[in-house]
């Protein structure tokens, strides 16, 4: 039985309205993986937890297809070492609250590695995680995020860019390639195709 140091906590952060493919496409590549993970051809002395956590303080969130999705908790009740925080994309006409941009700026300089899929990038980069690198975000996205965040190299042609421990990805599906390219760093390339 593994212990609980040789958990990776993989943790995806949803918004109000957020699309269900950010959240599932990423959720079900690491499920396989947690499935699949004793079929590595290398030692591997850990395994992932996934967690759905909220920007807000219910459970229930409602998501941009109409249906609800039931996390665990509030982003500020996390207690475990969180490895891989992903943002999923969210409409921004209702901004951010600042609590939430100021926990993820702080989870920026403590977790292995934080990511976003599709316009998730925007959320890390009204955080300021994104200043002084390089992004990418929904195709239909990169000029407004370009105009809005001068400050970030947005790649406009990228599935997804890695940048330190930061990385983005492109629309909806990208979020899966993100996901098969952690896991790939994790747990080597033959395992993740």
């Amino acid at each position: 039985m593994k212990t609980q140091n040789s958990i990776r906590h993989i943790a995806i952060l949803v918004h109000p309205y957020s699309t269900l493919l950010n959240i599932s496409g990423p959720m079900e590549v690491f499920q396989t993986a947690i499935n699949n993970i004793d079929k590595v051809d290398k030692k591997v002395d850990f395994s992932y937890q996934i967690h759905i956590i909220s920007a807000q303080k219910t459970k229930k969130n409602e998501i941009a297809s109409g249906i609800s999705i039931i996390s665990e908790g509030c982003f500020k009740a996390i207690t475990y070492p969180i490895d891989t925080l992903i943002v999923a994309g969210a409409p921004r006409r209702n901004g951010y609250k600042k609590e939430v941009l100021n926990w993820l700026k702080k989870q920026a300089g403590i977790v292995r590695r934080i990511c976003s899929v599709c316009a998730g990038a925007f959320i890390l980069a009204e955080a300021g995680i994104l200043i002084g690198r390089k992004a990418t975000t929904h195709w239909k996205l990169c000029e407004e995020m370009a105009n809005a965040y001068p400050e970030t190299a947005v790649n406009m042609e990228a599935i997804f860019v890695k940048d330190g421990n930061v990385y983005t990805s492109a629309g909806v599906t990208a979020g899966m390639d993100l996901a098969l390219a952690l896991i790939e760093e994790d747990l080597g390339r033959s395992f993740a195709i």
